[in-house]
């Protein structure tokens, strides 16, 4: 899906979630057979968990830094929708987290004159989600501050981050409701001028 640019787009987050979080879900629920429930609730979270950290980072400031929210956000959404289908411990979850800060990545330049690395720059983001959340699960620990720790997230890419955006209105109002999907095979930002 993402690199037929036929992506979703969380809006708020500028982050193309669901080609990471379901296929990623899929891999983990299929090795380890996983319930149809914690199948589609582990995408719900991951959507989650995704937007709300691409929300807490400042999409705008990270492209005007040369960053791609998308694969900055996705390891840690994917991180936890493996979680909960390997059904780790909130310890774990927070070492899953770190796991997957530390692997997070995301320039932009990667786009540039059509290069195949973005592809494959959006597929290792999946990758780190997934390779965190078994190795907090085999008990590989990880730094517990990733979010908002000195050389954390927010140090690093918004030091005006709010943590309360990582946890406003959590089980209340769903990222799911807002994601939107392309019409036409390109950026999200270029729909509207193909109209």
């Amino acid at each position: 899906a993402h690199s037929l640019e036929h992506d979703d787009t969380h809006n708020e987050s500028c982050t193309h979630i669901e080609a990471a979080v379901v296929p990623s879900a899929l891999a983990v629920a299929e090795k380890d057979g996983a319930t149809a429930k914690d199948f589609i609730t582990s995408i719900v979270l991951g959507v989650e968990i995704t937007a709300r950290i691409g929300k807490f980072l400042n999409p705008q400031s990270l492209y005007i830094k040369g960053y791609h929210p998308s694969c900055l956000c996705v390891p840690f959404g994917v991180a936890a929708a493996a979680g909960k289908l390997l059904r780790l411990t909130p310890d774990q979850i927070v070492n899953a987290f770190g796991l997957a800060g530390i692997q997070s990545f995301g320039l932009l330049i990667g786009h540039e004159r059509g290069a195949l690395s973005w592809y494959f720059q959006y597929g290792r983001a999946a990758q780190s989600g997934i390779y965190a959340a078994y190795l907090a699960g085999g008990g590989i620990t990880g730094p517990s501050g990733i979010f908002e720790g000195k050389g954390g997230l927010a140090t690093i890419y918004n030091p005006e981050a709010d943590v309360k955006l990582l946890t406003e209105d959590l089980g209340e109002v769903f990222a799911l409701k807002g994601l939107s999907f392309k019409l036409r095979a390109c950026l999200h930002f270029g729909q509207a001028s193909t109209d």
